[in-house]
């Protein structure tokens, strides 16, 4: 991932300006993989004054596994929303989103056979509303995943390998604003009452 100078702003040859507003800047860069055999992922490249928005997404028909390194997005102080889709990670580093205390939107795809989310991954990502984590073959809730996520608003688990040792009562204790909980086609046989005891903004929630 290297720049390549346009008319106002240096933005990496893999990437593209998908929207623009003032000193706002939308981009989506499509690459092979992250961090790979194949490839060096530079993110320091990306223009940090104007990025608020970042969609990285990684070749669907390579099997290569990618991986993130900590603080891979520390200079991006602006971003809001992150959407990372077919990078194959096996295992999220603790500090990967580190810095990106105004984010607000979070996606992470990877559609592994395999991908672990540490304790305190999203410790300094206090703003976060919505945070979509499907088909990532996740089997395991860390203790501790989700503190501190008070003004989170939507959470998708969907299409993942969760089972009932990792939903219970204090999965989701922090989530005191949560209205949508998205727990489908996981392997889920039943879930208690107290795992929602202090959800009491939740509106909506799938669990078949």
């Amino acid at each position: 991932m290297g720049a390549s100078v346009g008319a106002a702003i240096d933005t990496p040859d893999d990437c593209q300006m998908t929207g623009a507003g003032g000193d706002k800047v939308s981009l989506i860069c499509r690459l092979r993989t992250i961090n790979s055999e194949l490839d060096t992922t530079n993110f320091s490249v990306i223009p940090a004054r104007v990025t608020i928005s970042l969609e990285v997404e990684c070749s669907d028909v390579l099997f290569f596994q990618s991986a993130l390194r900590n603080k891979s997005f520390v200079q991006l102080t602006r971003l809001r929303q992150l959407q990372i889709e077919y990078c194959k990670i096996g295992e999220v580093p603790r500090d990967a989103f580190a810095g990106l205390g105004n984010l607000q939107n979070l996606t992470l795809k990877t559609f592994n056979t395999d991908c672990t989310l540490p304790p305190e991954l999203f410790k300094e990502n206090k703003r976060l509303t919505k945070l979509y984590a499907r088909n990532n073959s996740i089997t395991v809730l860390a203790p501790g995943l989700f503190t501190g996520l008070y003004m989170l608003l939507e959470l998708n688990l969907a299409d993942n390998d969760l089972t009932n040792t990792w939903v219970n009562s204090e999965t989701f204790m922090d989530l005191l604003r949560l209205a949508s909980l998205d727990l489908s086609h996981n392997k889920i046989s039943r879930l208690d009452a107290a795992t929602f005891r202090d959800l009491t903004n939740l509106q909506v929630w799938t669990f078949a």
